[in-house]
């Protein structure tokens, strides 16, 4: 008797353990989720405001490739093209920088009209896609069931949204690292075959890829990805064109993996809606050796973006103001 109640006390005992570390466990998510959100508040602001007096108006959109995200502000991919417009025609050009870390291809279109309204620019430079593997969020719930219900209501928590960010980013990372693997031979060596899974050419534009996901229903599938931001691209082209802005789309320079797939659907929409695609794979082959650096999880650093620029800068300028009849 005495036996069965030491166990009884014990089993108490360990209960109240476990209910005071779930506890603890939950007012420690609480209060990073309250010191998120405040955070989010004041996260760097590259926006910034139209020059007066400039007569020709760029609103770059998109992730954090366009913010910018692991580069100084004047680094990023607006603020240089910024400077290369200005270089070739002094005042007539301003570029806003509207790039937001995380932020996929759904919630750039999603945006479009409003942003059209209230900055009414003459060219839309979009760079999004590869954040539609994970981020859901604002997708038509009445096509995806009560899974991707209860995935975007979870995306609301910005706790739950580090960490699926920080996983895409190590997938990523994973995806970068081969394809900086395969760029450091093929930029010596021209186009071959590495472990029979990779063909690539000499400007480093992978043209097959096999490589792992981390578990099934973890990530979207490629064919998902691409169908949903080739819809998502279609219907920016129309949001803009409606607005009388041209639309330019920038693919992402890494062309493997997940970055692929958003690639691919551009370059279909660039095809199909005559919509200029700037072809930064190649624009990153140019970047000397000695500067070509990748950063985390598959971001430029300031000279691929350069390169970038450059190649954005003059496809820009012909989409402002297209040929009569064009």
């Amino acid at each position: 008797m005495a036996q069965e109640q030491r166990a009884r006390g014990a089993g108490r005992r360990l209960a109240r353990g476990a209910g005071l570390a779930l506890g603890i466990l939950l007012a420690a998510l609480l209060l990073l989720e309250l010191s998120l959100q405040l955070a989010s508040r004041f996260v760097g602001d590259r926006t910034g405001a139209w020059r007066a007096g400039a007569t020709l108006r760029v609103l770059c959109v998109g992730d954090s490739h366009t913010y910018g995200a692991l580069v100084r502000r004047e680094e990023s991919f607006p603020a240089q093209l910024g400077r290369l417009l200005e270089q070739r025609e002094p005042g007539v050009w301003s570029v806003v920088n509207l790039g937001v870390p995380g932020l996929s291809s759904t919630q750039v279109r999603n945006r479009l009209p409003v942003w059209l309204a209230r900055y009414q620019p003459d060219v839309v430079v979009a760079w999004s896609g590869v954040n539609d593997s994970w981020n859901v969020s604002e997708l038509d719930e009445t096509q995806g069931g009560w899974r991707l219900a209860l995935e975007q209501l979870a995306l609301r928590s910005r706790v739950f949204r580090l960490l699926r960010v920080k996983l895409h980013d190590l997938a990523l990372e994973r995806d970068a690292e081969r394809g900086r693997r395969v760029w450091e031979v093929a930029r010596v060596e021209g186009a071959l075959s590495l472990e029979e899974t990779w063909t690539v050419r000499r400007d480093g534009r992978i043209e097959r890829i096999t490589h792992e996901r981390l578990g099934p229903d973890q990530y979207a599938p490629d064919a998902e990805v691409e169908a949903r931001a080739e819809a998502d691209y279609a219907a920016m082209a129309s949001i803009a064109r409606a607005a009388g802005a041209a639309l330019v789309l920038v693919e992402y320079p890494l062309d493997a993996g997940m970055f692929a797939a958003a690639n691919r659907a551009m370059r279909r929409i660039g095809e199909r809606l005559a919509v200029p695609v700037v072809d930064s794979p190649a624009s990153q082959a140019r970047v000397p050796p000695e500067k070509h650096e990748w950063l985390w999880a598959g971001h430029p650093n300031g000279a691929i973006y350069h390169e970038i620029a450059r190649d954005a800068e003059e496809v820009v300028r012909r989409a402002a103001r297209p040929p009569p009849g064009g």
